[in-house]
C-alpha cells in the first residue's frame, strides 16, 4: 500500500517485510525507509519490520483473513 495511503486510511500500524537492501535495489536509497518510518511514528503509524519467516507468515495470516472481503472480476 502507497504510504500517502496508509495516512488517509488511518492506519495505525504497519508491518513490513523489506529489507532496506530490497528497498535499495529497487531504486530507493537506504535512508529513505528510515526517514519514513520516524515520519509515520510522529504522526502515530507503528511501524515494524517483520524479518525471515515471521514476514512470510503475518503475510499468509493478512491475506488468509481478507480474501473473503474482495471480489474477483
Amino acid at each position: 500500500m502507497c504510504l500517502g495511503l496508509i495516512r488517509l486510511a488511518k492506519i495505525k500500524k504497519v508491518v513490513y517485510g523489506a529489507k532496506s537492501e530490497v528497498a535499495a535495489a529497487a531504486g530507493l536509497n537506504g535512508v529513505l525507509p528510515e526517514v519514513f518510518r520516524e515520519y509515520y511514528q510522529k504522526s502515530g503509524v507503528e511501524m515494524r519490520q517483520a524479518e525471515g519467516e515471521a514476514a512470510t507468515r503475518i503475510a499468509e495470516e493478512v491475506f488468509e483473513k481478507t480474501k473473503g472481503k474482495f471480489r474477483n472480476k
